[in-house]
């Protein structure tokens, strides 16, 4: 499957979509203030907070269910333990996957890896776990890796709260003349018919 990103920018009045692939830097962009609206993690959000605010929709919250920690071989009884000192393909710097398990276990090798890549190098050997997010949450144990720790029940019962994972920001300076108002206008103008051929252009881009 492609990797295929979604942002919103918005320039007199109209909403135009922007689809990004690998390996174009999703947070440098942002950074930058080129997107209007993009999706970001909490954690990346701590940093974009002189420029973005949040929008009103658009976020993902974990209750009880986040970022997972897997392996060839199981954890055993004390799996915070058994991740002290290993190489772990972690997504990404910023990513509130990467954040959380830092805070789980400080102490740990972080090894940088596309989030689509992790089952892959742990399956090869190259790291000695991986920190899922998206699709491989749910795809880990049909390819045989072994579950240690979901980081949203660990801090579930650290906290009793949801993790709250990624956030769709808006530029500050679109907010002001209108761009705030337009976009959201936009998204309530779209129609059914209008949602059937967007989502048609998305299952072809996807493949």
């Amino acid at each position: 499957m492609k990797e295929i990103n979604i942002h919103t920018t918005v320039a007199d009045g109209v909403a135009r979509v922007v689809l990004d692939h690998p390996p174009l830097n999703i947070l440098t962009r942002a950074m930058r203030g080129e997107l209007d609206v993009t999706a970001v993690s909490f954690h990346a959000y701590a940093h974009l907070t002189r420029s973005y605010a949040l929008l009103p929709h658009g976020a993902s919250i974990g209750d009880r269910y986040g970022p997972r920690l897997v392996a060839r071989e199981a954890a055993g009884s004390d799996p915070r333990a058994t991740v002290r000192g290993k190489r772990v393909a972690v997504p990404g710097p910023l990513t509130t996957a990467f954040l959380a398990l830092k805070l789980y276990q400080p102490e740990f090798e972080p090894v940088m890896t596309p989030f689509d890549r992790i089952e892959d190098v742990v399956l090869a050997g190259e790291v000695d776990a991986g920190l899922l997010i998206h699709e491989g949450q749910l795809t880990y144990a049909r390819r045989g890796l072994h579950l240690w720790v979901d980081l949203g029940e660990w801090w579930d019962r650290e906290t009793g709260l949801p993790l709250p994972e990624f956030v769709r920001p808006g530029v500050l300076e679109s907010l002001v003349g209108g761009g705030f108002l337009a976009l959201d206008e936009h998204r309530l103008r779209a129609t059914p018919a209008g949602l059937r051929r967007l989502n048609a252009v998305l299952v072809s881009l996807l493949g």
